[in-house]
Parts: C-alpha cells; structure tokens; sequence
C-alpha cells in the first residue's frame, strides 16, 4: 500500500475488528504486520488513518487467509515385520495418517532419496519395490503431501524401517544309504539332508509326495530320517528343506531334488514236489513259484541243512515257476527241500525267505519204503544168516568134494552112501 501522508498509521482488520495497528514511519510508505497462524484464519483487510484528524480510509480488498495446522508425521510399515527379505521378493511398503481424510499424495524415500519407482503410486498410501540383487540393508521413510488453497504442503518424514536384503538359502540334497533306493520290506531307511557351505543352525524337515512328515520337524537340528521295520506303504517320493533363523525372520530352503523309495515286499515262495515216494535210482521233480508282482530272475533248491550252501540254481527266464529235477535219486537225498528266489529291481538283487519245506523218502524196488534203524539191520542181517545156515543144499548145489565158503558140499557126500 503506496501512501504520501505523514503521521499516520496502518490498521489491519480481521473480519471488520481492528486486529492491529502500527504507525508508518516518515521514510516508509507500507506497515509488516505480523500476525500468529494457530487459530488466526478469516478475512483480512486494511487501511491506514491520520494520527491528528483521525481521519479513516477506506479498507481495503479482502484476502482470506486460512490457517491449516500442522500435518501429522506419518507412519511407514513394510509385509514384512522383521526388515528381512530374500533376493527375488517384493518389499510392500504402507504409509499411513490417522486422523486426515484430505486427499493426499504420498513419497517414499530410500535413504533420504526420493524413490520415483512406478511402483509406488502417489495417489496411494502403499508402494511396492523388488528386493535388489545382492546383499544389503538400506533405510525407508515416507511422507504425504495436500494441497489447501493452491498451497502445497508436505507432512514431516516418518520414522524410517530398516529392510535387510540376504541371499537365498541353497538348495539341500537328499540322500538314502542305499543307493538303489530299492529296500525289503522291514529293512531299515535311513535318510539323509545336506548343506554344504552354509554353518548356520539349521532345522531339517522332510516331505513325502510334498506333504511334511509330522511330527514337525522330525529329528531337531540334525539332518537324519530313519525309517525302522519298513513296509510297502513307505514308498513313494521324498524330499527335504531347512530352515535358518535371522533377526527372528525364519528362511525356508526350496526343496531337495526328490529321491525315490520302492518298497518290495517278496511274499515266500510257493514248493511241491511230483512225488514224495521215489524209487531208489529214479528221479524226483520239484516246483517253486514266485507269488509276488515283482518276476523273479532266479530260483534255488535246498535240501534241509545245506541253505548256507548255493543249493540247486535255476534262471527264471522271464517265468515266475521253474522246476528242479533230481535223477537217479539215492538214499543220502532223503529228507526236506524249500526254495527260494530273487528279483532285481533298480540295479539291486533282492532274495525273499525260504518257502516250507516239502518232505521226500527213497522206496526200494516198489516195497515199503526203506527206513531201515541200527537194530532193524542187526535183525536183517541174523535173518539172513539163518536162512544160510538152514538151507546148506540150496547154497551149496552143484558142489563137488571141496568146501565152498567154509561150508560142505553134503549133496555129493549122500550120492556116495546112495551107491
């Protein structure tokens, strides 16, 4: 306000009430009035008056002038509560103001920078960023900003949260300690997790067909599975994981490679035999059959007694039964026979159990077959003895003067006394 008047003063008005006054001095021609904000918004005028006449100008135009108080300091929170991210996640940042539903814009700011990603929208209060490429720990704030009155006007920075950035875990690799992966039913699994290059504490779990193996996990801080008295329902895929803990995040591994467990359970074989009275000389023929699904490629024959032996051996041929054939059968081969056979699978032979045992006797010369003890011998033998000393002529006939086995020719002694 330009004025040529001396000794006069400026008035300011606040909604037709002098608010203030201030005398001009002779150099100046204009008046600075300074005027607290809190709780001072309305119209505002001016003017000046003559300190003699009091005499009163005009007011002037008014200007309205708004008060807004001070934003509030917004809060930054990330997904994830511990700061803590792997290489190849999403850190999602939320910014937030209570207590102000104004429209507002919002920034974020990484290390005091203002990040200008296209993920962070700021029409929004969340933003989101891709966890960068290597290891590293950087700070995050966040602001917002309205407009009131064509005037722009910007919240204090937030307190920052600090986002930590580690490298995957490794990939563990699980391992059995037969090698096959082929186990007998009621054979032991052992089952192994391993990580090399990581010295960290760790917890090992381990999946079947992608389901944990409860309980959970199942052998704490080390990195073993043992599978005692196997049976069929135990086959199938296993895989494994760990898990390390950092600043009170919990980092789970991907899972192993899968191995694969076959569980073969070889039922007894099945053994008959043609006969169980065979004739001394003869030939007796055995059967045995492999009952299960898996074919067998060998089958054996044992007598009782020699199974730590090799016994008789026969290939399969692609059959599940094969025959055993015995000729000229002597009386040492009396007794009890089982079978047994094998099956491969995997690259690994497996052997089931002996079957029952069948039960063969040696007959002779189509009589009662001979089970002959010490005594029944001594007895046989006195028979026969007997029957020699009883029967002197039938022995010696034909016998002419001399003794024949220590025994006399009586035959020609009564053709002399008949002459």
């Amino acid at each position: 306000m330009m004025i040529s008047y001396y000794d006069k003063a400026f008035c300011i008005y606040k909604d037709n009430q002098v608010l203030s006054r201030s005398p001009v001095s002779k150099q100046r021609e204009r008046a600075m009035f300074s005027i607290p904000a809190f709780n001072h918004g309305g119209r505002y005028q001016c003017g000046y008056c003559s300190g003699i006449s009091q005499f009163f100008s005009p007011m002037s135009e008014a200007v309205m002038v708004t008060v807004a108080e001070p934003l509030r300091k917004s809060v930054i929170t990330i997904d994830q509560s511990t700061g803590v991210y792997v290489i190849g996640e999403t850190v999602t940042m939320t910014c937030s103001v209570t207590g102000d539903d104004r429209q507002k814009t919002f920034n974020f700011y990484k290390d005091d920078a203002l990040q200008y990603s296209r993920r962070l929208d700021t029409n929004v209060n969340t933003g989101t960023l891709p966890v960068a490429g290597k290891r590293s720990k950087v700070r995050y704030q966040c602001q917002y900003g309205i407009s009131i009155g064509g005037r722009h006007l910007t919240s204090p920075k937030s307190e920052a949260v600090t986002v930590t950035t580690r490298g995957p875990l490794k990939i563990p690799v699980i391992s059995l300690d037969q090698t096959t992966g082929v186990y007998a039913a009621g054979e032991t699994i052992n089952m192994t997790c391993t990580v090399t290059g990581d010295n960290r504490n760790k917890m090992f779990y381990f999946y079947k067909g992608h389901q944990q193996l409860s309980p959970s996990p199942i052998i704490t801080n080390t990195n073993s599975l043992r599978f005692p008295n196997t049976s069929p329902s135990n086959s199938g895929q296993y895989q494994c994981q760990y898990r390390i803990t950092f600043q009170s995040r919990h980092l789970d591994s991907k899972l192993s490679q899968a191995v694969t467990v076959t569980i073969a359970d070889l039922p007894e074989p099945d053994i008959s035999v043609d006969s169980s009275a065979v004739l001394l000389g003869g030939a007796v023929t055995f059967n045995c059959t492999s009952p299960g699904d898996n074919p067998a490629i060998t089958f054996y024959l044992y007598r009782e007694g020699d199974v730590n032996h090799d016994g008789l051996k026969s290939a399969a041929s692609g059959n599940n039964s094969v025959t055993f054939t015995i000729r000229n059968i002597h009386h040492s081969e009396i007794g009890s026979y089982t079978c047994r056979y094998e099956v491969l699978l995997n690259g690994r032979k497996l052997a089931s159990a002996l079957s029952d045992p069948v039960h063969i006797t040696v007959t002779a010369y189509n009589s009662t077959p001979i089970r002959l003890g010490p005594g029944a011998l001594i007895m046989f033998g006195i028979v026969i003895i007997l029957g020699i000393e009883f029967n002197p002529i039938k022995r010696n006939k034909g016998c002419k003067g001399a003794d024949t086995d220590g025994v006399h020719c009586l035959a020609n002694d009564d053709e002399e006394a008949t002459e």
